[in-house]
C-alpha cells in the first residue's frame, strides 16, 4: 500500500510540472522558486500579493517573473525583449504546437486612458496549467505604436487571482 501511495504521489508532481521549468510546480512556496532561481528579486504589491522577479535571464528575455498568491506560485510570465524577431517568434510558436497542439485564437483590442492596445493571444489548455502566447502593441491616441511585448504566460487554471 505504500509503494502505491508513493507512486501515485510521484506521478501526480509530474502531472503539475512545466515544460518550461520541470523543477517546479503549481502551489510551491515563494522559497522553494527563490532556490531554484536565485537570481530572483521580492516584490510585494500593495494587495499583499508576492512576485520574483528574474532580469534577463536569457539572451532574448528581458525578464521572468513568479506570481504567488498566500504564498502559493499560480503564474509565471515570461517576457521577451526587442531582439526577438519574427523568426523567434515562429519558432516559439511552432515548438508550443508541437507540445500542446492546436491553439484557440483571442483578439485583443482596448483602450485605457490615452493609449490603445492591440495584439492577439495564442491559448492552449494542458492539465491544470493555461499557456499563454501574447503579443500586445501599446498605441498612443495619434495610433503611433509607443511599445511592443512578447509574453508567454504560464498560469494555474484553479487558482484564481
Amino acid at each position: 500500500m505504500k509503494k502505491i501511495l508513493i507512486m501515485f504521489f510521484v506521478i501526480s508532481l509530474n502531472l503539475f510540472s512545466l515544460e518550461k521549468f520541470p523543477q517546479l510546480h503549481w502551489g510551491d512556496s515563494v522559497f522553494k522558486v527563490k532556490l531554484e532561481h536565485p537570481g530572483t528579486k521580492e516584490i510585494k504589491s500593495k494587495y499583499g500579493k508576492t512576485s520574483l522577479t528574474e532580469e534577463a535571464p536569457g539572451e532574448k528575455l528581458q525578464r521572468q517573473n513568479f506570481y504567488f498568491q498566500n504564498g502559493n506560485l499560480y503564474e509565471i510570465e515570461i517576457k521577451y525583449n526587442d531582439k526577438v524577431n519574427f523568426d523567434d517568434l515562429e519558432n516559439i510558436y511552432t515548438e508550443l504546437v508541437r507540445i500542446y497542439g492546436n491553439c484557440e485564437n483571442k483578439v485583443l483590442e482596448y483602450c485605457e486612458d490615452s493609449f490603445c492596445f492591440s495584439g492577439n493571444e495564442k491559448i492552449w489548455y494542458k492539465g491544470d496549467s493555461i499557456i499563454i502566447l501574447k503579443g500586445l502593441d501599446k498605441s498612443s491616441s495619434d495610433g503611433k505604436i509607443v511599445s511592443t511585448g512578447l509574453y508567454l504566460i504560464y498560469r494555474d487554471i484553479n487558482l484564481k487571482k
